[in-house]
């Protein structure tokens, strides 16, 4: 077995948690969202995190599971599966939560200097 087919085999076994960090530390690389966003409409379905994180986490359950009872390592793969898509749904919506956040909050402290300027040219 190759170093890479090793090294692609390990990736795919990932527990939701660290399925979902390599995800990110992935996706920071880019720099920037739009960056993340428009290499990844040109990858596969596989690659999207939605699609490539709980399958990782599925995948590392069921290793971790292996030689057991079927019905055990079905629902270790199940709820590894469910919590990657927990992550990765928290991470959209928590970066939504912060974007929205900054977008009003720059709007609430930008107001006062609006007007501040606005009395002082008035005044000239």
């Amino acid at each position: 077995m190759s170093l890479s087919h090793r090294m692609n085999k390990l990736e795919g076994a990932l527990s939701p948690r660290s399925a979902t960090l390599l995800w990110l530390t992935e996706a920071h690389e880019f720099g920037s969202l739009p960056a993340y966003t428009d290499w990844l409409i040109d990858q596969p379905p596989s690659a999207a995190p939605l699609e490539r994180v709980p399958r990782a986490a599925e995948a590392a359950a069921m290793v971790a599971t292996k030689g057991q009872p079927p019905e055990i390592v079905h629902e270790a793969a199940r709820k590894a599966f469910r919590d990657a898509i927990f992550l990765v749904d928290l991470v959209v919506e928590i970066n939504t939560a912060a974007h929205e956040s900054t977008r009003l909050e720059g709007v609430r402290y930008g107001a006062p200097l609006w007007e501040m300027r606005a009395a002082h040219s008035s005044e000239s």
